[in-house]
C-alpha cells in the first residue's frame, strides 16, 4: 500500500468518524408525520420543530441518511484507493 492509498483511507476513516459524531437527526410532532432533519452532536441538544409549541414531539437518529452518507464515503474511498494503486512494471 502506497502513501496516497494510506492518506485516502485515513481521510475516509476520519470522515466516517466525524459523521458518527455529528449525525443527522429527525424531529417530528406526534399526530403529524412530517419529519424535519437537522445535524447535531451525538450528545448535543436538538432544536425544537415548529409544531412543538402546540403538539407533543419526538426525535430519532436519521439512520437512513447516516448509512447513505457512510456508503458514499466508503465507495469513494475504495475507488480512490483503487485508482492510486501501484502498477507493476510487467
Amino acid at each position: 500500500m502506497n502513501t496516497k492509498q494510506k492518506l485516502t483511507i485515513g481521510v475516509g476513516t476520519a470522515l466516517v468518524i466525524a459523521m458518527a459524531l455529528y449525525p443527522p437527526w429527525a424531529t417530528w410532532c406526534i399526530p403529524i408525520d412530517h419529519k424535519t432533519y437537522q445535524y447535531g452532536w451525538i450528545l448535543g441538544r436538538l432544536a425544537y420543530p415548529e409544531c412543538a409549541e402546540k403538539l407533543t414531539w419526538t426525535w430519532g437518529l436519521a439512520t437512513d441518511r447516516l448509512l447513505l452518507q457512510w456508503a458514499l464515503v466508503i465507495v469513494v474511498t475504495a475507488a480512490l484507493a483503487f485508482v492510486f494503486r501501484q502498477r507493476s512494471a510487467g
